[in-house]
């Protein structure tokens, strides 16, 4: 089998573990195991789910950059590619034939097999391998995982992934290096940038690296509005982040250039932060950095499109248990209309159009608006000298900073669902708080018994509100498997 060749081929050098990771279509279940390289060859991938493999060997159970040993190939992705343009590439850039060539079933996989085995120095020489030939920039990091070969791609039509060419050509790592003349004894001048804490996307942590001209400006909006909306950062923090990215990047572009560029992002809307991107340029380029089988954010929240969206501020999650569903309904709906509305305007948008009936009667209306202005989330004015009529009142939502504990992005889609009784408020609650994780948190697993502690209510509540969201399609439920134990995720979808 070429699977049992390709395995010796990388691995036979090695004593530490090989990471073979099992994702169904969907990518509904996910499945790690770590064998010695015994225990990969007798390893009989199955044929209903794509199966990948980590190219660096792994110490101990830890699949991750961290867990990253050491490399027995240099490899590219070339991503929707033939073999004979990919080689052309190659050959152009100045590199010589790969050992193997491997046909994913919508590209090109190449390898050159290195004499010894590689660490971190590896890494430098395939970014710009991969620069120099057009090849997948996202696919150049340490846990990188590729296809492994004699296994099905079933991401649309299942389709063979193979070995189309081996060599069993050796190459020293140096060689490699002096043809696309890399000093791999320099150390590249790389700007330390400043401390983010973890970054639970890869798409980010790949565009932290630095990014060619081309990708510049998209990169700035998507790292602006992550650190903007993720992680809570102040502007001025957030402007020394990318001062150090924009050194990383090739070529860097001038400091007042790049403070404009940020200024203009940081107050512009947050779309750039999603996963689907209505431009097909800027959604290009997101894919070149994408790795949507090591991302939990895209996992927990299916298709992120963030251009017709509401930002609820984290603060109110410090008193969440004290919010009803109306008061969400209500706030997001101020928070859609910054220049504020009156209370007829604002009654009007809380109007299903099927049924011209409103969600909310004036009295719970009255009392979620004073709740939020007890809150300090918005502020309610007199429009009149009268100011116990309720009508003269005119409301609107108090812009005001996270104190770094960011933003948790609900689509309006999500919130005109509870307006048109499509869900009910306490199940709007319920969605909101299932987001703050995801977003917060890069994946969405808590516990029933979590959640009904934040919301401070009894968990057959809960389990009954996540049964109806199920039901209505906001939520999907699925199930990893991490160290032989399932694990219950949710996948949001509006």
């Amino acid at each position: 089998m070429t699977k049992d060749i390709f395995l010796n081929e990388l691995f036979s050098n090695s004593k530490d573990l090989i990471e073979i990771r099992e994702i169904t279509s969907d990518r509904e279940e996910s499945k790690q195991h770590f064998f010695t390289l015994s225990q990969a060859l007798e390893y009989e991938p199955p044929k209903d789910t794509n199966v990948y493999i980590g190219v660096y060997a792994r110490a101990g159970r830890n699949g991750t950059a961290r867990g990253c040993r050491s490399t027995g190939a240099l490899w590219l992705d070339f991503d929707n590619m033939e073999k004979a343009e990919a080689l052309e590439r190659i050959e152009r850039a100045g590199l010589p034939k790969p050992s193997i060539i491997i046909n994913s079933g919508h590209g090109i996989h190449t390898y050159w097999i290195l004499k010894q085995r590689a660490g971190n120095e590896a890494l430098k020489l395939i970014r710009v391998m991969a620069e120099n030939t057009g090849a997948d920039l996202s696919a150049t990091d340490k846990a990188r995982i590729m296809r492994l070969p004699d296994t099905m791609n079933i991401k649309e039509e299942p389709i063979p992934c193979k070995v189309v060419e081996i060599s069993h050509k050796q190459y020293k790592l140096q060689d490699i290096a002096e043809a696309l003349e890399v000093d791999l004894s320099k150390e590249e001048p790389k700007a330390q940038p400043v401390d983010i804490g973890q970054v639970e996307r890869p798409c980010i942590k790949a565009m932290l690296q630095g990014v060619g001209k081309g990708h510049r400006n998209f990169a700035l909006g998507r790292i602006t509005k992550y650190l903007q909306i993720t992680k809570g950062f102040t502007k001025a923090k957030a402007l020394g982040v990318v001062i150090q990215w924009n050194k990383n990047c090739k070529p860097a572009k001038s400091n007042e250039e790049i403070k404009a560029d940020f200024s203009r992002y940081w107050h512009g809307d947050y779309s750039l932060l999603g996963c689907k991107i209505p431009k097909a340029r800027e959604q290009a380029i997101l894919s070149e950095y994408c790795n949507k089988e090591q991302c939990s954010i895209g996992n927990s929240i299916g298709h992120l499109q963030l251009d017709n969206s509401t930002k609820y501020n984290n603060r109110l999650f410090n008193y969440y248990e004290e919010l009803s569903g109306y008061d969400l309904i209500a706030y997001g709906t101020l928070l859609k209309y910054p220049q504020g509305l009156n209370r007829g305007q604002l009654t009007e948008k809380l109007t299903a159009k099927a049924t011209n009936s409103p969600c909310m009667t004036d009295k719970t209306l009255k009392k979620s608006l004073d709740r939020l202005k007890t809150k300090g989330l918005i502020e309610v004015m007199a429009i009149s000298n009268s100011k116990t009529n309720f009508n003269n009142y005119f409301a609107k939502a108090k812009p005001q900073g996270t104190y770094g504990m960011g933003y948790t992005i609900v689509s309006n889609g999500a919130i005109m669902g509870a307006i048109n009784k499509i869900i009910t408020p306490g199940q709007l609650k319920t969605y909101v708080l299932l987001l703050k994780y995801a977003y917060s948190k890069g994946s969405c697993f808590p516990s029933t018994l979590r959640l009904a502690k934040d919301m401070r209510t009894k968990q057959p509540n809960v389990v009954r509100e996540l049964s109806a969201l199920e039901k209505v399609g906001y939520i999907e439920k699925l199930y990893n498997y991490e160290g032989g134990n399932k694990r219950l995720t949710f996948r949001l979808l509006i």
